[in-house]
């Protein structure tokens, strides 16, 4: 193990002593990729980061090993549809091209999907009116939801939506 070391020579005719300190050091590369995390689905482009670019470089998801031989890896945020969050265990083998060494590290990420919004029908209000209704539907994770309403450079009114035991809610609110 890396670390040093004290040595004691001792003649063992005459019973002369010489100590020695011998320094061992740690010639595998020297990379972390970081704690498990989650990120939004679509909020990368976020790669992974193995450092030691004269190395060799291994990468591996959910245990398959990959093409990618660089220092960084690409985190794929794209869940397709799914509307529930995906963990995938992405890991890195580098290896030190002098001496051979090599050391692996592995990282969890965890991508929580975004919510889906469908607005049915354009809104429409009629002339001279100050007010009008914008219907929407959001799918999503059982969530709190919140929207904010924009009209230009104005300030967003906030509404908050909270789904009670389904996934897709309909709301209604006024201008």
């Amino acid at each position: 193990a890396p670390g040093s070391y004290s040595v004691l020579i001792v003649d063992t005719n005459s019973g002369c002593q010489s100590p020695a300190v011998i320094t061992v050091g740690d010639s595998r590369p020297k990379f972390d990729l970081g704690p498990d995390r989650s990120i939004c689905e679509g909020s990368s482009p976020f790669k992974l980061d193995a450092r030691n670019p004269a190395a060799k470089h291994s990468w591996f998801v959910n245990g398959v090993l990959q093409s990618a031989t660089s220092p960084t890896f690409p985190i794929n945020d794209n869940l397709s549809g799914s509307a529930v969050p995906v963990t995938t265990t992405y890991k890195a083998t580098v290896k030190n091209p002098i001496g051979g060494c090599s050391r692996t590290d592995e990282i969890e990420i965890t991508v929580i999907p975004k919510p889906i919004v469908n607005i049915p029908d354009p809104a429409t209000i009629p002339c001279n009116a100050t007010t009008g209704v914008i219907d929407l539907s959001i799918t999503g994770p059982q969530n709190s939801f919140t929207y904010q309403v924009f009209s230009g450079p104005v300030t967003p009114i906030p509404v908050n939506l909270k789904p009670t035991g389904t996934r897709s809610e309909e709301h209604t609110s006024e201008l």
